[in-house]
């Protein structure tokens, strides 16, 4: 949890945390994603946000969809199908951290 603070007031924030994969279709659920959000759930200093995207959709696309969400923390799901994309999906959020 952060901690706010200015000459006025303190005010404790939640961490944004986003779960989230690439499936190989939509019609396919990352239960995995859904077991974390679940284990997370009780604890009331991380507003979790689920995402789920599929390996066919643009890169780019995704990248700005995850962008938007200012995201403090980042968890992927990682199965066979989607290893390599997720990997590409690292390498460019880590790229753009930097900048």
């Amino acid at each position: 949890m952060k901690i706010v603070r200015n000459h006025l007031y303190e005010k404790q924030v939640k961490m944004k945390l986003l779960i989230s994969t690439l499936n190989s279709k939509f019609s396919h659920m990352a239960l995995g994603a859904r077991y974390i959000r679940n284990y997370l759930k009780p604890i009331e200093q991380i507003d979790i946000h689920l995402k789920e995207y599929t390996i066919n959709q643009q890169m780019d696309w995704i990248l700005s969809d995850i962008y938007k969400g200012q995201y403090d923390l980042i968890l992927l799901s990682v199965y066979v199908w989607n290893l390599e994309q997720t990997l590409l999906l690292i390498k460019n959020l880590k790229k753009s951290s930097l900048t």
